[in-house]
């Protein structure tokens, strides 16, 4: 079971562009949601969770005490945004969850016990899963997973998501099969040199130019704009 952060907020009254008061008397707007919760308007003082969000890992439960109630709610950092010049945290949203109900979230890997050697025999292991899905209670969920790759010392040696230590009371949802980290040669990057076309080709290559259209390329997705969240 995780050991939980706690975290004293206090309702707020100002929302949206009066927010900005709050910032400049050192306080941190945030929003608390949850599933089958509407939202809740709260702030905290912009020093502590500052401290919390550079501190803690985003898996790590919070109890959230909300001043006027006597019943702690747990939730989890769940997004961070910060102004894009200074860093400063503007707004924080954390997500409340129902100690007793699973939930799904996915936890960071961290390749431990790396061979020394490998470099010397031009080597290299080459990381391929930063996270796995899991589903689990809120208080069982790891904070992250060290996957031990010591065995790993031979060319093509590699490990998948099956060969993780089962952890007790956490489902994996990643495909077993899926690949972690695989040891593999270390390969030099060769500059490609491009060679100057004969001059019947570069006629050739002229003349089919003319009288043909122009392909654009395809054009890329736009991505959708986040719409500003009410503060």
């Amino acid at each position: 079971m995780q050991q939980q952060v706690a975290l004293s907020a206090r309702k707020r009254a100002l929302t949206g562009k009066r927010a900005r008061f709050l910032r400049r008397a050192g306080i941190t707007p945030a929003n608390l949601y949850g599933a089958g919760l509407d939202s809740i308007a709260v702030q905290f003082e912009a020093k502590t969770i500052s401290k919390l969000v550079a501190t803690t890992a985003r898996n790590t439960p919070v109890s959230v005490t909300v001043l006027g109630e006597t019943k702690p709610r747990l939730a989890f950092v769940r997004d961070v945004q910060r102004h894009p010049l200074s860093g400063i945290i503007m707004h924080v949203d954390l997500y409340q969850v129902d100690v007793t109900r699973k939930m799904k979230a996915q936890v960071p890997l961290v390749l431990v016990n790396e061979w020394s050697d490998l470099g010397a025999n031009d080597l290299i292991l080459a990381k391929q899963l930063n996270a796995i899905d899991v589903e689990c209670l809120p208080l069982d969920l790891p904070t992250q997973i060290s996957v031990d790759v010591s065995a790993l010392k031979e060319f093509d040696q590699e490990i998948r998501v099956k060969d993780l230590k089962p952890i007790t009371g956490v489902q994996v949802l990643t495909d077993a099969d899926v690949l972690i980290a695989k040891v593999q040669r270390v390969r030099e990057e060769v500059e490609e040199v491009a060679e100057a076309p004969a001059e019947g080709e570069a006629a050739e290559g002229a003349e089919a130019a003319e009288g043909a259209e122009g392909a654009g390329a395809p054009e890329a997705a736009g991505e959708k704009k986040k719409e500003e969240k009410e503060k």
